[in-house]
């Protein structure tokens, strides 16, 4: 935890009293000439930081809603390995244009999305305002249902992956 001190007009200015800073990272194999990922959110402690002036009653919510940044990062790394492995790419060298491309894409996705939930779900407990209950309710549907439906469809990708590179042993 990077805790930050800021001034008190910077305080002021402030949406959110914490950051998550996540990205996507990618590794593969290759098995009989077809190259199977594996992507995984990460956090990047470097970057992320709360403030000090976060009130005590309110630091479990703040992480609550960490946390769920967090699962939109692992959602956008699922969506990322299962479009990768669909496509069925070759071991080799032409592979590589394509998979950076599908990587750096993914990554902006994955910022956009999470601006979008630190919007709806903005709050300042400086100010005494109550979270959104229900902007945070739905989101966190929202999260749970695409990570549930990208877990499942990487199992089914996998599997025919590995069917396919059994065909071709």
């Amino acid at each position: 935890k990077a805790v930050k001190n800021f001034t008190e007009k910077e305080y002021k200015k402030l949406k959110n009293l914490s950051f998550l800073d996540t990205e996507i990272v990618l590794s593969c194999s290759c098995s009989s000439g077809f190259i199977i990922f594996n992507s995984n959110a990460i956090l990047r402690t470097d970057n992320s930081w709360w403030s000090s002036k976060i009130p005590v009653k309110t630091k479990s919510t703040i992480l609550e809603t960490m946390q769920k940044n967090f699962d939109i990062a692992q959602w956008y790394a699922l969506m990322l390995k299962n479009e990768l492995n669909k496509q069925a790419l070759l071991c080799d060298q032409s592979s590589l244009p394509i998979i950076w491309s599908e990587l750096l894409l993914k990554n902006k996705e994955l910022i956009q999305e999470q601006k979008q939930y630190s919007i709806e779900t903005a709050w300042n407990p400086l100010k005494g305002l109550l979270k959104n209950q229900k902007a945070q309710d739905k989101w966190n549907r929202k999260i749970q249902k695409n990570l549930n439906k990208q877990k499942k469809i990487n199992t089914k990708t996998i599997e025919k992956l590995n069917k396919k590179s059994s065909k071709s042993e």
